[in-house]
């Protein structure tokens, strides 16, 4: 393996990682949504349940925010 190489593995790899963080964000932001939807619709236990689905959703986010810091840097 030479340097070339790894550099574009890396790169791949951030990638992958910056396409995941969208991915994460777009889903606490459905998660969200649906919360307040259900909340609206008078689906109390829905709505929180939508809400520790986004909160799990936050907690994945920060660790790949910390894995996209370590591979730029």
């Amino acid at each position: 393996m030479n340097v070339k190489q790894a550099r574009e593995g890396l790169s791949e790899k951030v990638e992958d990682i910056n396409m995941k963080l969208k991915q994460t964000e777009n889903q606490m932001n459905e998660h969200f949504e649906m919360a307040k939807a259900k909340k609206k619709a008078g689906d109390e236990r829905g709505a929180l349940a939508a809400l520790r689905k986004k909160k799990l959703l936050e907690k994945r986010l920060a660790t790949l925010e910390g894995q996209s810091i370590m591979m730029e840097s």
